[in-house]
């Protein structure tokens, strides 16, 4: 049997199966190139841990050759595994070990002898439970500049259970994290920890949560590319660190060399890190000069956190795992009103111009103004540069603070969650309300799910004026952001948005949580910061938890020729989804095998089997899961 089913059918056991207790121990291997570096198991110590015990992980393989070199070997975790099945779900370390081939230039040859290395990692007490330490192993070429290309590739794993122990006392745990070097400072962007100007220095705060007394730490900080993947060196490097907050009295220790920090924290005269959470190191990096604007992800790698006795403390299991820190360099774009920010409130200024002619030096677009107005560079000021400006601040909108409130102040703004309305078991809307003041330009907020078991699949007006605009983009983190605006000429009276959120269900979570309303700004028509009377921040949502296979039928419906068919699966099942004709008649199988629980979404672009376009009617979706059948009807317009 191929090595990388097993490791498939070993995890899938791991996620879908329910703990009988006792031990049970499983390495899968999946083989790379002969050419390249092999992974040949994982190993835990002690073979059967408890909650008494330290576990170690090690990670074993084979090099070609003693030439070839090992430059990376990390582990991040453990991270809570959503899954399907009752009762508490597996946790998961991800360990990378990164091999560089030999240098094409030595003068001297390699032996060709097989050349075994093993990697360890001391990851402390664990908290009882099951665990999977998935490991791979990557092969890269020698030119430093091609460390973001693989070679080769091959897998491990090993999956343990951790038993509770006896008569021994908690270790505590600890997370790590990153915060902006001040707190509450307004940050662009939900993802940025810290924005600054090619040319710039960003620094941030590397925070410790901890439930325990820290006598020392040490982590290796990396800085890449938000996928994780290449390096940022030359453009990034570390220029400063420092011992902060309740690490003050410690010293500190760190090598730059390039994209990667390593951070020795100790004290020598036994000074303590007491229990609590927030920053203890603060990190400053250089921006070179010639930097594009683009965002950098700063991972922490290979940290050991210490007690006071050298004893190493485990990473608290996480749910959702920690968010990286992030480093948005890019210039002022779009300040239409010279703060500095570029928000809702450059939007009406631009709009103002917009209206009022652009080209021509006006009260409502001075010199000054349209110079930073004209958006595409076109040497006027029209819609067209409210669109550019409105798409370039989207992703940079100010997720941090709170809005400015006044419930006394006359003629302001109002925002609210509305109701939550299910149209099945998984898909549904919300509704957020605006209630616009006398005087009003336009708002901007942020919806964030991160703590609902919710995904944001789109948004709408679905009432509003005709010169108002909506415009809004989904982050890689699944937060939406939104501005609503007016071209309307003057202030206008007041009168209500509505905006829908279209909302998918998380399935593997039986938990509630609250869908959160927050970035809030308001303008008025000229611009100026508007005050926002009331504020409701928080929408509960409740999962449900889907029983039984559910068809969601086709969206949209009705259909101009593509559409997309979606069903939800309680458990992995094998699957028949086909689309018939009004005649009973197939037309196409859009899915017929074997498919993993959660919410699927099938896009069918309106073509039979033999990829013809069919003709506008009535048609049928059916799902088939074992001897349960699922239909539901939509249209197709030509």
């Amino acid at each position: 049997m191929d090595r990388r089913i097993q490791v498939v059918r070993g995890v899938r056991r791991l996620l879908g199966g329910a703990a009988t207790g006792g031990f049970w121990l499983l390495v899968s291997l999946a083989l790379a190139s002969p050419a390249g570096a092999t992974l040949k198991q994982v190993t835990v110590v002690p073979a059967q841990p408890t909650t008494c015990d330290s576990v170690t992980i090690t990670v074993e393989g084979d090099t070609p050759d003693p030439c070839y070199e090992i430059i990376g070997a990390t582990i991040r975790g453990p991270e809570l595994i959503p899954c399907m099945r009752p009762g508490p779900c597996p946790y998961r370390f991800q360990i990378e070990i990164t091999v560089r081939e030999p240098n094409p230039l030595l003068e001297r040859p390699c032996p060709l002898v097989i050349t075994p290395y093993s990697r360890s990692f001391k990851v402390g007490g664990l908290a009882q439970g099951e665990y999977l330490a998935a490991a791979r192993e990557r092969v890269v070429p020698y030119a430093a500049d091609s460390s973001d290309s693989v070679i080769s590739e091959s897998f491990a794993s090993a999956t343990f259970t951790v038993q509770p122990g006896l008569n021994c006392t908690g270790t505590g745990c600890y997370l790590m994290g990153f915060s902006p070097d001040r707190p509450g400072e307004p940050v662009p962007g939900a993802l940025c920890t810290v924005a600054v100007p090619p040319g710039g220095t960003a620094c941030l705060g590397l925070t410790l949560m901890n439930t325990t007394h820290v006598g020392g730490l040490q982590t290796a900080l990396e800085v890449r590319d938000p996928d994780g993947g290449v390096p940022a060196d030359p453009f990034v490097h570390a220029v400063s660190v420092d011992p902060v907050g309740r690490a003050a009295g410690f010293h500190v220790g760190w090598t730059a060399e390039g994209f990667r920090t390593r951070i020795i924290l100790y004290s020598t005269d036994g000074t303590q890190i007491p229990p609590g959470d927030g920053p203890v190191v603060r990190i400053c990096y250089a921006i070179a000069p010639e930097t594009s604007p683009q965002t950098f992800r700063v991972l922490d790698l290979a940290t050991i956190v210490a007690n006071p006795d050298g004893e190493a403390i485990p990473a608290c299991p996480t749910l959702v795992p920690v968010p990286d820190g992030y480093i948005c360099v890019s210039p002022t774009s779009c300040d239409v009103n010279g703060d500095g920010i570029s928000d809702i409130l450059d939007v009406i200024r631009l709009v103002r111009c917009a209206l009022g002619n652009g080209s021509d030096s006006s009260s409502a677009c001075p010199d000054s103004v349209a110079a930073r107005a004209d958006c595409n560079s076109d040497g006027s000021i029209d819609i067209r540069d409210v669109v550019c400006c409105v798409r370039k601040i989207l992703p940079f909108m100010n997720g941090t603070g709170s809005p400015a409130i006044s419930p006394g102040a006359p003629g302001g703004n109002r925002i609210s969650w509305g109701s939550v309305r299910w149209i099945n078991e998984v898909e549904g809307f919300a509704t957020v309300q605006i209630q616009t003041g006398q005087d009003w330009g336009g708002t901007q907020f942020l919806l964030n799910p991160s703590a609902a078991p919710v995904r944001i699949r789109g948004l709408k007006l679905a009432q509003a004026n005709a010169q108002d605009q909506l415009e809004w983009a989904i982050d890689g983190s699944g937060m939406a952001h939104a501005i609503v605006y007016t071209t309307a000429a003057g202030p206008g009276t007041g009168h209500t948005l509505l905006v829908e959120v279209a909302l998918e269900r998380i399935q593997g979570t039986s938990a509630s949580g609250a869908l959160m309303l927050n970035g809030v700004k308001a303008g008025t028509s000229s611009g100026a910061p508007a005050w926002i009377t009331s504020f409701n921040p928080d929408l509960v949502i409740s999962q449900a938890v889907v029983a039984a296979p559910a068809l969601l039928g086709a969206r949209p419906n009705p259909s101009r020729g593509r559409s997309e068919i979606g069903f939800v699966l309680p458990s992995d099942a094998r699957v028949v989804l086909r689309v018939y004709d009004v005649g009973g008649r197939l037309v196409r199988t859009l899915v017929d095998g074997p498919t993993p629980a959660g919410v699927h979404h099938i896009p069918w672009d309106g073509t039979d089997s033999r990829g013809r376009a069919v003709t506008s009617g009535i048609y049928f979706s059916k799902l088939e899961v074992g001897d349960q059948r699922r239909s539901a009807r939509f249209m197709l317009l030509r």
